[in-house]
């Protein structure tokens, strides 16, 4: 695992150098659809930059590729140079969008032969994985709201966001305690807002008594609770004080014996647009649980070594739970406890620690997890090798293909990381 885990568009920029093939780079000061503006080149020739590649790596319009088709260079009179393309940039970047320009290989072939080389080395690599996504005893998907694999501004997975005008985002800093993320919810002026989860195999509930309990955040009095709807019932949770993180419950009911659904709703009733923040979420029914699915995202785990539990106070992960009380079940990827060995206590977070491959980076803002160092050599002699033989310059960069093929092939030799004692098989390697 590299000490420091460097940003897509940071390694593409090392080996862009490394390469010979960083001619420029700058800032946008003006653009429109097919031309911008910069003070940071300084080339003294029109044609100096023509044919060349120019990338987007940071800002609005970011990853586009494209091909210089006109230069004019920085003049005193200006104060700006000049530069446009002949395939417009859709979207156009915005002022203070910044770009790298190459004349061997485009933005998107560089980001291709990083990626391409963090997927040959990945599977010799275990990074430390840490997860706080399972709830004990509930019998909600994504109770704490950790896993978001259709972005920051999607519903978090296995929930569903409803209301006129209703957004949902992301948030990192209002979170249950020691853990990533929580869901921010706002609703549209004078509307309601929720989101909603219908529990899985509800038929099999029929009759049963369920509790709900549901961390939640906001400044605002009245206006936020939990609602649960079995398609024969309706039950309400108090509303929130206002006051901060609450428990907003619903405790000790019986769902219909004809029940048409078991839906969890998580409200911000009709009003002004306000902002709230579900943390975890808690829904016990038909008695323990004794088997949960493993977080997938942003990695799988390949191992699992060890398990803990919160104990006393919220999110501090200081009960260690012994090695024979729980397993893998390889077949369905769950975590499960022996009965009669661990009794679960209900809305108690779990911590499960282990290994996991690295994952590709996409997003420029991204890390790459697989050891730099190896990714540079191995990127860069993938693009070597993609070159045309027999030109002037053919020899040489012959030779600088074979000295970081090399290279790669002695690190990828030393990637070897061995799985840490104790640990338990998840995923097939």
């Amino acid at each position: 695992m590299p000490i420091i885990a460097k940003s897509l568009r940071t390694i593409h920029r090392e080996l862009a150098i490394g390469m010979g093939d960083l001619v420029g780079e700058g800032v946008v000061a003006s653009p429109t659809a097919s031309q911008i503006s910069t003070q940071d080149l300084i080339q003294q020739h029109g044609d100096a930059l023509k044919g060349r590649h120019i990338w987007f790596h940071t800002g609005a319009g970011i990853q586009q590729a494209r091909i210089v088709s006109y230069f004019r260079p920085f003049s005193i009179a200006g104060q700006y140079a000049i530069l446009e393309t002949l395939r417009p940039w859709s979207p156009v970047a915005s002022t203070n969008t910044e770009f790298y320009i190459h004349q061997l290989f485009s933005g998107t072939q560089y980001n291709q032969a990083i990626v391409q080389a963090v997927r040959r080395g990945m599977r010799r690599q275990l990074l430390a994985k840490f997860d706080n996504a399972l709830v004990l005893d509930s019998r909600l998907l994504n109770p704490k709201f950790e896993v978001w694999s259709a972005g920051t501004a999607s519903a978090p997975d296995s929930w569903t966001l409803n209301g006129t005008g209703a957004a949902v985002a992301r948030e990192s800093s209002i979170v249950y305690p020691n853990t990533l993320y929580s869901a921010k919810v706002t609703n549209g002026a004078s509307e309601a807002a929720w989101l909603n989860q219908q529990v899985a195999d509800y038929p099999n509930f029929k009759g049963l008594n369920f509790s709900l309990t549901v961390r939640a955040f906001t400044a605002t009095v009245s206006r936020v609770r939990v609602r649960v709807t079995d398609g024969v019932n309706t039950w309400n949770s108090d509303y929130h004080d206002g006051q901060g993180a609450k428990d907003l419950t619903i405790l000790d009911k019986t769902l219909a014996s004809d029940l048409t659904d078991f839906d969890i709703q998580l409200r911000t009733e009709t009003g002004t647009a306000i902002i709230a923040y579900w943390l975890k979420a808690t829904l016990e029914c038909d008695g323990h649980r004794y088997e949960y699915p493993l977080n997938t995202w942003p990695s799988a785990f390949v191992y699992a070594d060890s398990v803990y539990m919160e104990g006393d106070k919220d999110g501090v992960f200081n009960i260690f739970i012994p090695d024979d009380y729980w397993y893998i079940n390889r077949e369905t990827k769950r975590l499960g406890f022996v009965r009669g060995l661990f009794t679960p206590a209900a809305g108690k977070v779990l911590e499960v620690r282990g290994q996991a491959h690295p994952i590709e980076p996409s997003a420029e803002a991204d890390s790459v997890e697989a050891d730099n160092e190896y990714v540079l050599r191995r990127a860069g002699a993938y693009l070597l090798e993609s070159l045309p033989w027999g030109s002037v310059d053919s020899e040489g960069l012959r030779q600088r293909y074979v000295a970081w093929r090399d290279e790669a092939d002695r690190l990828e030799s030393m990637m070897m990381t061995r799985a840490r004692p104790n640990a338990r098989i998840v995923e097939g390697l």
